[in-house]
């Protein structure tokens, strides 16, 4: 038998090495961006087409290659970050792996045109799925230009798994901001479509995050300052009345590198824990600097996974960092044990203090509570207090013989007509107004006279639960949620309308809307169906929105309302009228669906039971949640068992 085991080409080893390192678009950004900071460029520009599927191009200034180097870039393992293992601890490069530019090029054609200071012409290396293609000396600036061309396109399966141009533009932007947060003293530019996106001049720290994220992320944080000898944390956290319900922003760094952890994530909500509503998170933006050789980066090729040989230490000291942080803004209360401001009360004085003697309780001794035999008024005795009225005896025989009687004489007594209860029979619904799977018969529940020959009542229990008798067991409708499902299909059949106008209401005051800088380009892609079913927004620059009108049914806060339309939208990747109309009925649901907190009338409760019979679905609201119950008579003769 002869021999199976060979070396797989260095084409098809560099392809699975692009399947860990380069996922998407974003990736490639991520490799190329970190190697012009590795450069040392002072001014980074980012072009994209079609979301980088068509093209994705970093132009740099920074110190350039020899043509040998631009050779020698695309071989695998090929670096000049590292050159022994010792160096992999005292790392300060965000590469040296030697794995990127080797695993774009063997899945993209690639076009790298780079200049040293000292070279009079610049090398243009052109590569097409690993293969050297073209060199030639060329006319550039000094510094380095990648232009990544068609990704994945010598592995189909693999472009197949690529999402929408919107969603893989959102990847794209959230790696360039995790890039851009942490270097505040270099110029970044990104570019999609040709459109200008965003633009980062060279500033501060916390102008570099309002720069990249918006004016509304800047509300609210204050700076954390914490040096030890373990690990500097530096940056900004939010106060507590500035946390988000959803969309908080949160980032750690690590030695200018960008890091997902957990369990610091855990230490940052443990100072928060009892200080925010459930299902609120504050915005974080935290820096740590660390010795090198106390931590490793080579734990994956993304390199966001990070150990911490000092992880429990860190842990307490970001606690401690944070909550001083918070105390000094009154965000925290803290203890203070100093006694020269303490109030001189007097009971603390320490002088003797004169002790009041107790009240006199007053006692009649004659008192019985358990004589009932007589029954006194309740009269003023000698020693000033009134005393007690006594029980009477209960003969609970004849109380028992009197009900039974009144309930016979209430059996022999025919209803009056004019103060009939509200009956199912009198409720307005017809047997074919109701879908043809719903959950119990109108006609066996409400009309059935020969198994209920007394006239059953609909009432509401605790202003929550509608309860009615019906020849199975008694049915209950949660009232709530019957109007969520009743105000969903309204909303649903008002805009399921061919050829109508949307009927829209004026804001008296327009209200603002701020979005982050990395979904601009996808709310405006937004705006022209939001405006189909009835909304005016329009665009102030910056992320800032103006809210203009608003559909005719809409009561709630507009701008609250907008936001979370938007939200969903990019969270979903849906961009269509059917969609958004989905979600602001849903919304509009959940807002006008609260129940009123007044009982309700009959007549509400008779409108409510033909609305919710002539629904598409009555059972489920639009979450999923169950409407009505039945229990049927064997579970409740059961529970009496």
């Amino acid at each position: 038998m002869s021999d199976i085991i060979h070396v797989l080409p260095d084409s098809i080893a560099n392809q699975i090495a692009a399947g860990e390192v380069i996922q998407r678009p974003a990736s490639i950004l991520k490799e190329l961006v970190e190697n012009s900071l590795d450069a040392g460029a002072k001014r980074i520009v980012v072009e994209v087409e079609e979301a980088g599927k068509a093209s994705l191009k970093v132009t740099d200034d920074g110190c350039g290659m020899s043509q040998m180097d631009a050779r020698m870039a695309f071989e695998r393992h090929a670096t000049s970050k590292i050159s022994d293992v010792q160096d992999l601890f005292s790392l300060r490069s965000m590469g040296f792996r030697g794995e990127a530019l080797a695993s774009i090029a063997s899945v993209a054609q690639v076009e790298l045109t780079t200049r040293r200071a000292e070279d009079e012409m610049a090398t243009q290396l052109t590569l097409n799925g690993s293969d050297i293609v073209n060199v030639r000396n060329v006319a550039a600036p000094v510094g380095s230009s990648f232009m990544v061309r068609n990704v994945f396109f010598n592995v189909p399966a693999r472009r197949r798994f690529l999402k929408s141009n919107q969603t893989e533009l959102k990847h794209l932007i959230e790696q360039f901001e995790r890039i851009v947060l942490v270097y505040p003293g270099v110029s970044f530019s990104f570019y999609s479509d040709g459109n200008l996106t965003l633009n980062l001049p060279a500033t501060t720290q916390r102008r570099r995050i309002t720069d990249t994220l918006g004016q509304s992320v800047d509300k609210g944080l204050i700076s954390i300052h914490f040096e030890n000898e373990i690990s500097n944390i530096n940056g900004f956290v939010s106060l507590p009345d500035s946390a988000r319900k959803r969309g908080a922003e949160q980032y750690l760094f690590v030695n200018g590198r960008y890091m997902r952890h957990p369990y610091f994530h855990r230490a940052i909500l443990s100072v928060y824990e009892k200080l925010l509503s459930p299902g609120y998170a504050p915005n974080y933006f935290l820096f740590f600097s660390i010795d090198p050789s106390r931590i490793d980066v080579n734990i994956h090729p993304t390199k966001t996974e990070i150990k911490f040989l000092d992880e429990q230490a860190i842990f307490k000291l970001l606690a401690i960092a944070i909550r001083q942080s918070l105390s000094t803004t009154m965000a925290v209360p803290t203890i203070d044990f100093e006694q020269k401001h303490i109030v001189d009360i007097p009971i603390y004085s320490g002088k003797q203090q004169e002790i009041l003697p107790s009240p006199e309780q007053p006692l009649d001794p004659d008192y019985n509570p358990f004589n009932s035999t007589d029954l006194p008024t309740t009269q003023s005795s000698s020693k000033g207090y009134s005393a007690p009225s006594r029980r009477p005896r209960v003969d609970w025989k004849s109380m028992f013989e009197s009900f039974e009687q009144h309930k016979e004489n209430r059996a022999a007594t025919p209803p009056q007509k004019e103060a009939a209860p509200i009956s199912p029979e009198n409720c307005p619904v017809s047997q074919k107004n109701l879908p043809s799977n719903q959950l119990f018969s109108t006609q066996e529940s409400f009309s059935s006279q020969a198994v209920n020959p007394e006239k059953t009542p609909c009432f509401l229990h605790g202003n929550k639960y509608i309860v009615s008798s019906i020849s199975r067991g008694v049915v209950l409708i949660d009232y709530k949620r019957a109007q969520q499902r009743i105000i969903y299909e309204e909303v649903k059949k008002e805009f399921a309308k061919e050829g109508k106008e949307h009927a829209t209401r004026k804001l008296l005051f327009p209200e603002l809307c701020l979005f982050p800088t990395k979904d601009i380009a996808l709310v405006d892609a937004l705006l022209p169906e939001l405006e189909s079913i009835g909304f005016e927004i329009s665009s102030l620059g910056g992320g800032s929105y103006s809210i203009l009108a608003v559909p005719e049914m809409v009561e709630t806060d507009a701008k609250e309302l907008v936001e979370q339309i938007v939200s969903d939208a990019l969270e979903q990747s849906i961009s269509t009228k059917e969609a958004l109309v989905e979600i602001l009925a849903i919304k509009l649901s959940s807002y006008k669906g609260a129940i009123s907190s007044h009982p309700l009338s009959p007549e509400g409760i008779e409108a409510l039971i033909a609305k919710l019979f002539s629904c598409q679905e009555s059972t489920y609201t639009p979450q999923g949640k169950l409407i009505m119950r039945v229990l049927s008579n064997n579970e409740i003769d059961q529970s009496f068992d």
